[in-house]
């Protein structure tokens, strides 16, 4: 049956600094609920509410919309799955996402959390390490790898080798999937204050950083960087 008997909420609208995988950010989220390693389950569950609602136009028949609706629901964690492993492959300059990738990837997020390491950074670290040009951009002022995440490198550089499709254009599409810039919290958390204030110019420069993610800009060194301790943003609201 459809799952039902909760109040839906959004989630935490935050992006992740520094990796933890139950990163909590919302405040009126006290048990966990939304955090980071529970969002593919409330995902499922936002999915489900959503059938609910939708019941009345999916067919005359009560049983059979829900019925109808059940079975779409119920294939929301194979579609997600198989999902995940594309964006993770491209993430990773992987040709495809094999079983033993579901290994390297967890190591990788371990390390990060463990070396408390930001992850978008790291994203892009790899990035620059596939295409061999981390002399051209300003990662190495901005990303600092661990020993560990040294030694992790090597584990997925032998897995990258056995790719099956031309090294440099899974290295062109990790390009495409790893970010050098995100609406960092701070940031987000500074042009809401100033437009407050009546004063949109940070939000302007913002928005129009944000259009363009994937490339390095002269100013990034702001807009890419991790927030120090005094900047982070720890607590956020669903409305925000």
């Amino acid at each position: 049956m459809l799952l039902s008997g909760e109040t839906i909420d959004y989630g935490p609208c935050a992006f992740v600094d520094t990796f933890k995988a139950d990163a909590m950010f919302s405040a009126i989220d006290s048990q966990g609920r939304y955090r980071l390693s529970n969002q593919p389950g409330i995902a499922h569950w936002n999915t489900s509410v959503l059938a609910s609602c939708l019941l009345k136009v999916l067919g005359p028949s009560e049983d059979r919309a829900v019925a109808y609706a059940q079975s779409v629901i119920d294939e929301f964690p194979r579609w997600y799955t198989d999902a995940f492993k594309i964006r993770i492959a491209a993430k990773l300059g992987l040709d495809s996402f094999r079983p033993e990738d579901t290994e390297l990837h967890d190591g990788f997020l371990r390390v990060l959390e463990k070396d408390q390491l930001d992850l978008s950074l790291a994203y892009r670290w790899l990035t620059h390490q596939a295409l061999k040009d981390s002399g051209h951009a300003p990662i190495g002022d901005l990303f600092i790898p661990s020993d560990e995440l040294i030694d992790w490198r090597s584990a997925w550089e032998r897995r990258r080798a056995s790719n099956k499709s031309d090294s440099q254009d899974t290295a062109e599409r990790m390009r495409q999937a790893n970010p050098v810039v995100i609406p960092r919290n701070h940031h987000v958390a500074a042009a809401i204050t100033d437009a407050e204030a009546q004063d949109y110019e940070f939000l302007q420069a913002a928005f129009e950083r944000w259009k363009t993610p994937f490339e390095w800009q002269d100013d990034d060194r702001l807009w890419a960087a991790s927030p120090t301790p005094t900047e982070r943003v720890t607590r956020t609201f669903c409305g925000t």
